[in-house]
């Protein structure tokens, strides 16, 4: 119990807004001039930034939040949710320059044979959303599978208890019961169709 609240506590030192009026006027320029930046690709003096960024295309508002959020670990890039500081600012600039040079590396000959699709898939904000999606689709499938099994094994092993308290064989136990058609429901399903001819 008590990390929990310590690490409440220190989650709360982190949200409170320690800046002064004149600090966040700056980190709001910065702000801005790097979203600038980023969309552009030319910073203030006129040389070229996140070259790599532009020409595949993903120099838009919604990958510049994921990599905040990624970078950051905060949920949103909204400054009332969670506050600015100066080093978020650092982070969140190094971790662009980082994205900016992953996208133009090429892979080595033996990289290209033997490279992990997973990694791959979480460079790019619509693959590594699709790389979620599907793990979690996989991880329900299986949990549902394995709740099942259980479940159908419960029942099979009740059954086979009482076939054995009854003493009689366990087919005609699961005839009476429904369990297993003997062929009745198809009879009752042709005659009724039979009825409705003659109608």
């Amino acid at each position: 119990m008590q990390g929990i609240l310590c690490s409440w506590q220190a989650w709360r030192r982190r949200q409170k807004d320690t800046l002064s009026p004149e600090a966040k006027d700056k980190l709001a320029k910065k702000f801005i001039e790097l979203s600038k930046e980023w969309t552009r690709g030319v910073d203030k003096k006129g040389n070229t930034v996140f070259k790599n960024v532009k020409d595949s295309g993903y120099n838009n508002w919604e990958t510049f939040e994921w990599l905040y959020t990624k970078f950051t670990n905060d949920a949103s890039l909204d400054p009332e949710f969670q506050p600015l500081n100066f080093k978020k600012f650092r982070k969140f600039k190094f971790g662009l320059d980082i994205y900016n040079r992953q996208l133009a590396q090429k892979r080595s000959a033996f990289a290209r044979k033997f490279f992990l699709p997973r990694a791959t898939l979480q460079n790019l904000p619509e693959l590594a959303r699709f790389e979620r999606n599907l793990h979690r689709e996989q991880s329900y499938y299986r949990d549902f599978t394995q709740s099942s099994e259980k479940n159908i094994n419960a029942i099979l092993s009740s059954m086979k208890e009482i076939a054995g308290e009854e003493g009689g064989m366990i087919k005609s136990l699961l005839v009476k019961g429904g369990i297993i058609d003997d062929g009745s429901a198809q009879l009752r399903k042709l005659k009724a169709a039979l009825l409705r001819l003659k109608n």
